[in-house]
């Protein structure tokens, strides 16, 4: 992923109906979009507390990626750990130019990678 993120800009053409949940995206020239999502439902303890942090695991959603006019959609996978271990993504495209993600559990977060070309 590291030589998507050298060229990327962050834009924002990535949206989710899931609460509590942030989808960040970078678009990497016509090489690809990285896809970041968040879960913004946890409860953080303060400095010094005994308390453990808590997150609310977010299940069976979709996030929707609005492609550029320019742009095509190839292929998406997940990048896990330092490893980069691509795992395949369940996504489907639409007549729209949009590009469709089925998210079936998001701990904290996810980092997926969005294969693109030109039109």
């Amino acid at each position: 992923m590291k030589p998507y993120l050298k060229i990327g800009d962050p834009v924002a053409i990535a949206e989710t109906d899931e609460p509590g949940v942030t989808a960040n995206t970078i678009l990497c020239g016509d090489k690809a979009i990285v896809l970041i999502l968040i879960n913004e439902d946890y409860d953080s303890p303060s400095r010094g507390s005994s308390e453990q942090f808590e997150y609310r695991p977010k299940q069976d959603f979709e996030v929707t990626v609005h492609l550029p006019d320019w742009l095509q959609a190839l292929e998406a996978y997940e990048v896990v750990g330092e490893l980069e271990k691509s795992i395949p993504v369940d996504y489907k495209h639409m007549g729209t130019g949009d590009f469709i993600i089925s998210v079936d559990q998001l701990d904290i977060t996810r980092q997926i990678v969005i294969k693109t070309r030109l039109r």
